[in-house]
């Protein structure tokens, strides 16, 4: 491999999961190694990246992929100050390697195994976010070296920054496309509360950077947005699709408006017309029943008013796990929500068959996401 590929270092130290096995021949073995990885503001963030399955060793995949390079990813988000190793959240990325997708699965800044950060962290001029909410942090000698869970709690405003762990995220999964290991050309989200606000953040930010920014290009992209690109060349494209689970806004109801929310969406039409959103919520949970209707409904419109200038969006809905009062993680312990998740992702996947995989990305370095173009301020 290039050694170009990796001024970020995304280190694998190779170690096998095990699926809960009914018999040797009905659960194959599924695979997963750590994965290591930086973001534009130095920290160290740490998760698992699951192996898929190829085509035809399960009974259960949707994915029509021949080989493995050519199948899709997965990102899983955990929820603002929960766990991304629960076991529901290790159940969900075997079924889903199960069925032909590689899937992502880390620890958001501050959380598990996510907490180291470099010096450049605390850089006033670069990333004052960091510096203005963490103080009192910043103004110790010699600086921080961690960040940690106890330091979110005391500064919940910090949530939008968090963004920033997505980006890096997919940079990350972006040099494997070009090593030829996966297919970022089809990449899909599923969050958990609150982590569906940083998702569609996320997605947002994706339409500001290209899809395949040159060599030369790819050098001075250090921050977004990027004004003037078209939305045909926009990274945004490769977001096949998100599901939420019980989705929600974070702790300080202010941070994030309404308003705001569909302001994303209206800045960026081509994002509602091309990254599908599934948003599954228990039928006895009131909060997250809301927040799915208002995603759907609300922010992207999903089914709008006759003669008017939007059509219809055949992907995007709001669905609910019938018996069902669990929120969030928690809707993954009814064998019912993995089978919504299979079922949309194939149907998504079946729908996306005509896309190749897109080589040669070019971006080694994750771009910074300045919250402020969300509307937000993180020292709330």
């Amino acid at each position: 491999m290039p050694a170009r590929c990796w001024p970020v270092a995304v280190v694998a130290a190779a170690a096998l999961l095990f699926a809960p096995l009914a018999s040797a021949q009905d659960k194959p073995k599924v695979e997963s190694e750590t994965i290591n990885f930086e973001t534009a503001d130095g920290v160290e963030l740490q998760g698992a990246l699951y192996k898929p399955l190829m085509l035809g060793k399960d009974k259960g995949q949707v994915v029509m992929a021949a080989a493995v390079d050519k199948a899709p990813v997965v990102i899983l988000l955990h929820p603002y100050l929960g766990d991304s190793k629960s076991k529901d959240w290790d159940g969900l990325a075997v079924a889903l390697a199960r069925a032909g997708f590689h899937v992502l699965r880390f620890d958001f800044r501050g959380h598990g195994s996510s907490t180291k950060v470099k010096s450049h962290f605390w850089d006033r001029q670069k990333y004052p976010e960091n510096s203005e909410v963490f103080s009192a942090k910043a103004k110790q000698k010699p600086l921080p070296v961690k960040l940690e869970l106890a330091d979110l709690k005391a500064k919940p405003g910090y949530f939008p920054m968090l963004v920033n762990d997505i980006m890096a995220a997919r940079v990350a999964l972006d040099k494997l496309n070009d090593d030829g290991t996966l297919n970022t050309s089809s990449v899909y989200l599923i969050g958990a509360g609150d982590a569906a606000t940083l998702g569609m953040m996320y997605m947002t930010a994706e339409w500001t950077r290209p899809q395949k920014p040159t060599e030369a290009q790819a050098k001075f992209i250090t921050n977004l947005p990027i004004n003037g690109l078209e939305p045909r060349d926009s990274a945004g494209r490769d977001i096949a699709g998100a599901i939420w689970l019980s989705p929600s806004k974070p702790s300080i109801a202010s941070l994030v408006s309404d308003k705001a929310m569909q302001e994303w969406v209206t800045a960026f039409p081509d994002m509602r017309e091309n990254n599908a959103v599934l948003s599954l919520y228990g039928d006895g949970d009131t909060a997250g029943k809301k927040m799915s209707n208002f995603i759907t409904d609300e922010v992207l419109v999903a089914k709008p008013k006759k003669g008017g200038r939007l059509g219809d969006l055949k992907f995007t809905m709001a669905k609910p796990i019938e018996k069902n009062k669990n929120a969030g993680v928690k809707l993954l312990s009814d064998t019912a929500t993995e089978a919504e998740i299979l079922k949309y992702l194939g149907m998504l996947e079946s729908d996306r068959k005509s896309v190749a995989r897109l080589p040669n990305r070019n971006l080694y370095d994750p771009p910074y996401i300045q919250p402020a173009q969300f509307k937000v301020d993180v020292k709330k």
